[in-house]
């Protein structure tokens, strides 16, 4: 199975969740209740996306590959069936969903740049 963990006290969903919910404490602290409910909403979708995805990744490359079936069906239908159900939602800002998507997606790049910059020095 891929493990999309660090070997220290932080791991990449950590890392996610908590500036997720800093930026919507933000931005509820400014008076911006549907900006932070949509930033969650975005990157908790994201959050779920990357989940499946890891799940299908790992299951692709096990010795069976009727669990990839699954999770494609999980992952694909189901998952963007449930956003655009999300984004028709008249409480939740697009905009919001989008920046809380992006924030996932660049605490995921930084944070791999991080792991790549590790290893790399591990090996000399």
């Amino acid at each position: 199975m891929i493990k999309i963990t660090n070997t220290g006290r932080w791991n990449l969903w950590a890392v996610s969740a908590s500036t997720l919910w800093i930026a919507a404490a933000v931005a509820a602290g400014f008076g911006r209740a549907q900006l932070a409910t949509s930033l969650l909403a975005g990157g908790a979708w994201h959050l779920a996306s990357l989940w499946c995805l890891v799940r299908l990744l790992s299951a692709w490359t096990g010795a069976k590959r009727w669990p990839a079936v699954g999770w494609c069906l999980v992952k694909f239908p189901l998952l963007y069936l449930g956003v655009f159900a999300l984004l028709r939602l008249p409480g939740l800002s697009a905009v919001g969903f989008g920046v809380g998507f992006s924030l996932v997606l660049v605490c995921a790049i930084v944070w791999l740049m991080t792991q790549a910059g590790r290893m790399a020095r591990a090996e000399g």
